[in-house]
């Protein structure tokens, strides 16, 4: 997964083709070789979060216990889908509700 997403250390090499076939027309050149990528770039952050992402699966070091639940999901929700932050507060709040967040609009706002 490190590999796809182009987020292994700098040491590691990874070699040969991982080819995605993007569902959004913010390129219509095919497929793309992630290998091929800079991992610093701008394509490849577009394709983080916007094409590609990582759940972690241990909550405790995914989340930040000094920053609400709404403001870590509204964090991606800007550096990925938009810039708008009342529509990013909107979209965050549809996710918990989506995942049947019990008491959804309370829980966006605790810790």
């Amino acid at each position: 997964a490190n590999a796809i997403l182009r987020i292994t250390p700098n040491t590691a090499k990874t070699e040969g083709e991982i080819l995605l076939y993007p569902s959004k027309n913010w390129m219509d050149e095919g497929p793309i070789d992630l290998v091929k990528l800079n991992p610093m770039g701008k394509d490849i952050r577009n394709i983080r979060g916007g094409e590609i992402s990582m759940i972690f699966q241990e909550p405790m070091e995914a989340f930040s216990p000094i920053h609400t639940i709404g403001n870590q999901i509204i964090e991606g929700i800007l550096l990925h889908v938009t810039k708008d932050i009342e529509e990013a507060k909107k979209l965050a709040l549809e996710m918990l509700e989506k995942v049947s967040m019990p008491n959804a609009k309370q829980r966006i706002n605790e810790y």
